[in-house]
């Protein structure tokens, strides 16, 4: 994370570097405490960032025996303190 511009001073912290996703909760990725983390931010993140894993005995196919696409969504939210 960088800080693109804004007031110097305490930078937000990365909370998660790796967390398992199942289900409809909300994940923290980056946090700041009070009167910190002004600014704007760039976060970049590696090309494998994402996986989606999925256990082969659980896994939808077609009657004919081919995968299914699977697909989601990612929703970003900020949270002012």
């Amino acid at each position: 994370m960088s800080q693109i511009s804004g007031l110097k001073g305490i930078a937000p912290t990365i909370v998660n570097s790796e967390q398992f996703i199942d289900g409809q909760q909300f994940i923290t990725l980056v946090s700041a405490s009070e009167e910190t983390g002004y600014g704007i931010y760039e976060m970049t993140f590696p090309s494998n960032a994402l996986q989606l894993e999925l256990n082969p005995a659980f896994a939808y196919v077609r009657q004919d025996g081919t995968p299914l696409k699977y697909q989601t969504d990612i929703n970003w939210r900020v949270i002012p303190n």
